[in-house]
């Protein structure tokens, strides 16, 4: 992923302030995110904020689906670069968060697409700020 150092310090800190609330939970309130490298912020925007809804469950399962994407293309082995996938799975995680999903919904998804060895590799590359939301949303199933 190109320089990981500075693309994880930028993730962990879009992540952190998506995860921090920065949005209000009225409808049809946006919930902005912060620079990328060279992408601009952009607007979330938030709808719904019911933490099981139909919404939520397809975030979930995206991140879920974009996660084994992201793990098909990370490593020396990887046909072609990873970047692209965890951009995709900084922005699902930032809709799930905007709407405040339960994080059990998460956790599910990801226990149903990737195998333990999976997830653990997922952790491993994940930003902190992401990893721990990862890490609160696989708890919550085993709760």
């Amino acid at each position: 992923m190109g320089r990981p150092g500075l693309a994880a310090a930028a993730a962990s800190v879009g992540v952190a302030l998506l995860v921090c609330a920065c949005g209000s939970s009225q409808r049809g309130v946006g919930q902005t995110t912060v620079r990328y490298g060279i992408y601009p912020g952009d607007t979330i925007p938030v709808r719904d904020t019911n933490p099981r809804s139909r919404a939520c469950r397809r975030d979930a399962v995206a991140f879920a689906r974009g996660s084994a994407s992201f793990l098909a293309h990370f490593g020396h082995q990887a046909a072609s670069p990873a970047d692209p996938y965890y951009m995709l799975l900084r922005e699902q995680l930032a809709y799930f968060g905007a709407r405040r999903c339960d994080p059990k919904l998460l956790g599910r998804a990801l226990e149903r697409r990737l195998s333990a060895s999976e997830r653990r590799l997922l952790l491993t590359h994940a930003s902190s700020a992401m990893a721990a939301v990862l890490r609160r949303a696989l708890a919550a199933v085993d709760a």
